[in-house]
């Protein structure tokens, strides 16, 4: 089933102070290959889980791929709204900004 609703996060953590003591160049530099490895990642998975998927079905198995608005649309309805006390407002909305 290819729901696509997990993708394992990979994390960059840099301490704040660490970070203000680096130049602005070498802060780019940094950022910037951040960037490229996600971007890199992104597209490894994406070729591992076809690669992974053509696999299964050269061995005859039935790979389903749903309309996942089926199922997000009514959690999106209502979970972001259960979270509100807790995150603010909006919190969603701008997580969404960010893809």
């Amino acid at each position: 089933m290819l729901s696509g609703h997990i993708i394992t996060p990979r994390l960059v953590v840099i301490n704040e102070a660490f970070w203000q003591g680096m130049s602005a160049g070498d802060r780019k530099i940094l950022a910037d290959a951040v960037k490229n490895g996600i971007a890199w990642q992104n597209a490894e998975l994406i070729r591992q889980e076809c690669t992974l998927v053509d696999t299964f079905k050269a061995a005859g198995m039935t790979v389903i791929t749903p309309d996942p608005k089926t199922f997000r649309d009514p959690v999106v309805a209502k979970v972001p709204k259960m979270f509100e006390s807790k995150w603010g407002a909006g919190m969603y909305e701008r997580i969404q900004a960010v893809r």
